[in-house]
């Protein structure tokens, strides 16, 4: 078969370049639309190869956005985040390389701005209770454990 002259390919190959266009996406995402839109394998694999050499998917970049977005908008922490992207099968480096684009200030920051959310709507009068609250909804967020503790004892302190 070749692509050039196959209509459905072509037809295909401007949905994928136009679903890539629009937002950052991972390899599966992709494989799964091709699917859903009836390609064959052998079109999915030749489509999805085309895309990575002109750039159109970009395991890396993806990571990274992902990472960025889900920090800064849904104020997930990097345990999280790192769990969400192994569901896309990110490649381990491209993970780390999300993650580290992450400011730890800003992290920080985050963290604490939502340990203080969280304790100022706690109707809790037993301190210890309050902070494995404080503790658990912060790891729930996916923020790791030693930095939760360390902002729930010094948000004690003050």
């Amino acid at each position: 078969m070749n692509p050039d002259n196959d209509k459905k390919y072509q037809e295909l190959l401007q949905k994928a370049k136009s679903y890539c266009a629009r937002e950052e996406k991972c390899t599966m995402q992709v494989k799964q639309k091709l699917r859903f839109w009836g390609a064959t394998p052998s079109q999915a694999e030749d489509i999805l190869q085309y895309l990575k050499d002109e750039n159109y998917i970009n395991e890396q970049r993806f990571a990274r956005e992902f990472a960025l977005g889900k920090f800064r908008i849904n104020k997930w922490g990097k345990v999280k985040i790192a769990i969400e992207l192994m569901r896309f099968h990110i490649p381990e480096e491209a993970i780390r390389n999300g993650l580290n684009a992450i400011e730890m200030e800003d992290y920080l920051a985050v963290l604490k701005k939502i340990i203080h959310q969280r304790f100022s709507s706690l109707n809790e009068t037993n301190p210890e209770i309050a902070k494995k609250k404080l503790a658990t909804f912060a790891m729930g967020k996916g923020f790791e454990s030693e930095l939760v503790w360390e902002a729930v004892e010094r948000r004690e302190e003050k």
